[in-house]
Formats: structure tokens, sequence, C-alpha cells
């Protein structure tokens, strides 16, 4: 018992109890004030057409009467056409008040069975909402399905699901009754930070290819942020002084294909440096990709993970960079929208 005692009260130096992880219902039981309590609101979200998109609105509080924190949404979905038996047969995307919550959504079920229960298939779950939040208090949630779900709709809907969202409220009378001080006002949401990544592609023979993967957090274009790719390459055979082709033959993204083809960066800086005309640190670097929008990759499954593939023709034999002939490096930034920023 001791043992069990001493991992679950945690002290501090002064022999206090440390508080509650913030963040937990827990850390609002010793607020100020009218008493916290958990309250659960849901809806149907439910569309009957092939392809459809079905919109639902869900108010979480009354900011009115009430004031609320720690409010998470949850959405299931009941089993239709979604077995993937001949086709890709899934749910494009959940969006809560216009920001993307879920980019794609496979229960790997099928509820044709007409003597079997219909269970409820989880696409989010307590995802936090507390700063997408309108005014009101509302979320509007969209969900989509793919042309491929097209048989056995639960109760005539194609798709069919529920959004449940979960928050700790109190009432604002009260709190302005039983508060010992002064209400102070809100502080101002925090602002939420950009987030780089970056990778080189590297390979040492000539026409040789080689594989990047870029891992970033993907919350901030979850959020509604933009995330940008920027790729520079090393000058290293990329003169083409004989005619025979020497560049960048490609750069190829997973889900978006080729976005770089024949680059040629045009100098060899081993030529410039023997004819007496140095090439500058600027001149040593070329851009191949500026400011490519990569959002809806960084945010395609798996979420946060880029794969890039790059290769160069069989003439770039010469003046390696630090023993690479191909040397390019990536960078992938993710800015939050202006309203978070």
């Amino acid at each position: 018992a001791g043992c069990f005692a001493s991992s679950f009260l945690i002290f501090d130096g002064f022999g206090r109890r440390t508080l509650p992880y913030p963040g937990t219902p827990r850390r609002l039981l010793d607020s100020a004030g009218a008493e916290w309590v958990e309250q659960a609101v849901n809806t149907t979200v439910a569309c009957k057409e092939i392809g459809c998109t079905a919109n639902a609105s869900l108010q979480a509080y009354n900011p009115a009467e009430q004031e609320a924190t720690l409010c998470r949404l949850s959405i299931h979905v009941h089993a239709t056409d979604f077995d993937d038996e001949w086709s890709r047969e899934h749910i494009d995307f959940w969006k809560v008040n216009g920001l993307l919550a879920r980019a794609e959504c496979d229960p790997m079920a099928r509820g044709c069975n007409a003597s079997a229960s219909r269970p409820l298939y989880s696409c989010l779950q307590d995802m936090p909402v507390d700063h997408i939040l309108d005014p009101n208090g509302t979320l509007l949630i969209q969900g989509r399905i793919n042309k491929m779900v097209d048989e056995c709709p639960f109760e005539g809907n194609l798709l069919s699901g529920v959004a449940a969202v979960t928050c700790m409220v109190r009432n604002k009378t009260a709190l302005a009754e039983e508060a010992p001080f002064p209400q102070l006002s809100a502080p101002a949401s925090k602002a939420v930070p950009s987030v780089s990544a970056n990778a080189t592609i590297r390979c040492s023979e000539p026409g040789c290819s080689a594989v990047a993967l870029i891992n970033l957090d993907p919350t901030v274009a979850m959020m509604g942020g933009t995330c940008l790719m920027n790729i520079t390459v090393v000058q290293t055979d990329f003169d083409d002084d004989l005619g025979l082709p020497e560049d960048v033959e490609f750069i190829k993204m997973d889900g978006a294909g080729s976005i770089v083809s024949n680059m040629q960066p045009g100098k060899n800086p081993c030529t410039a440096r023997f004819q007496g005309n140095p090439l500058s640190e600027d001149e040593l670097l070329f851009s191949l990709l500026t400011n490519y929008n990569v959002t809806e990759q960084m945010l395609a499954p798996p979420a946060g993970s880029i794969r890039l593939m790059g290769k160069i023709s069989e003439q770039v034999d010469e003046c390696a960079s630090e023993g690479f002939l191909l040397d390019a490096r990536v960078v992938v930034r993710c800015d939050p929208p202006r309203g978070l920023a």
C-alpha cells in the first residue's frame, strides 16, 4: 500500500501535493467560483446520396449563461459500404468549422447484413476544440464520402454518424455571486508557433537517385495553416558544356508525382575555379522549387510525413559537394492561419 501511495500522491519539496496536470478535469476542482461539471451534447451527421457531404451543427454550451473549457469532439459512424472489397470505399474527410480534423476515415466494415447489429466505428476521438469553437459555442461539422460508397445505407443514409462534444462547464451567474475576487478579463489566446523541418536528398554516383523523408508535426496544418516547401541544390557538374544533359532529372513527391523535371542548375564550381572565376556562396546554390504548397500532402495519411525521391542524369560525374554529386536541401515550413499567428 505504501508503494502505491507514494506513486499515486506525488509531493513537492515542501511536502505539498502537486497540482493535477494542466488540461485535466481534476485541475478545475479547486477553482474559485461555481462548480465545474461535465456536459455532453451530440447530434446525428447524415446524408443519403453517393458522394454526398453531410452537415450538422452542434452547440457545445450556451455562452450567454455558461463558460466552458476542455471541450473535446468525437465522431463515430455506422458501417454502410466501407468494406473496401472492390475499391477504396471511405470517408474523404471530416471538417470542423472549416478546419480539417481528419483527412480520411476508413471503418473497413460493411453493413449489408440486415439481421446483424450496426455498431459505431470511430473516426475522431477526443479532439480538443476549445480553440475553434465560434463565439456562440457552436461547431459546424462536415463529412464527405467518396463515390465508391454506394450501397447498404443505414436508415436510408450512406453516411450516418454521431458527433458528440464533451465540455467542462459552469454557470456564469453562480460564478459572479460566489467569486471572492473581481472578475478579470479572459487572457488572450496564445499564438500558435510556426513549425519547420528539413532533409537532404544525396547520392554520390553518376545518374544516381536518392530518397528523403520529412517528418513534421501536422497540428498547425490541421488547424488550417499552410505548409510550403523549398528545395535548393548545390552546384556540382551541371554546366552541360558538351551538349549532353547534365541536370536534375526529377524530384518526385508521394501523392503529387513529379514536382521538378529536367532542371539544369547550369554551373560547375570546379571548372569555374580552374578558369579563375570561382563561384560566390550565392552562386553555389540553385533553387529548384520555391514556396510549393504541400499542405494537402502534410495532411494525407500518414499525416505529418512526406517522402521525396530525386535523380540526376548520367552525365553528372564530377566536382562532388562533400562527396555527393546530388546534394539537395529540402525545407518545409508550416505557418498557422492569420487569426492564430
